[in-house]
């Protein structure tokens, strides 16, 4: 990337391009809205390494790989719900940024 010459490092990603990764259609705006409100943005567990983990906790043993199971499907939970309250609020202030046909 050269920039008049000059050598240009490429961006880090940041906090709103990690947050709008794997969302689409509404759920994409709410979370540009609430970023630009400077709500906090939920973070989406990370699935490889939670796959890693229940994986080897099902080798060792099955009782740890359950346990890791079942605290995925929390987090999971928790996640949608976060999720869901900020698309309630999007809508409550009456979907800023949605273009209506």
């Amino acid at each position: 990337m050269y920039d008049r010459g000059r050598l240009r490092a490429p961006k880090p990603p940041n906090a709103s391009t990690t947050a709008l990764s794997g969302l689409t259609g509404n759920d994409r705006l709410a979370v540009q809205w609430a970023l630009s409100q400077g709500y906090s943005i939920p973070k989406k567990p990370d699935g490889c390494l939670w796959l890693i983990g229940i994986t080897c906790g099902l080798f060792a043993a099955i009782i740890p790989g359950i346990l890791l199971l079942i605290f995925l499907m929390i987090k999971q939970r928790e996640y949608d719900n976060e999720l869901r309250q900020l698309r309630n609020k999007w809508v409550d202030a009456g979907k800023p940024g949605l273009d209506e046909d």
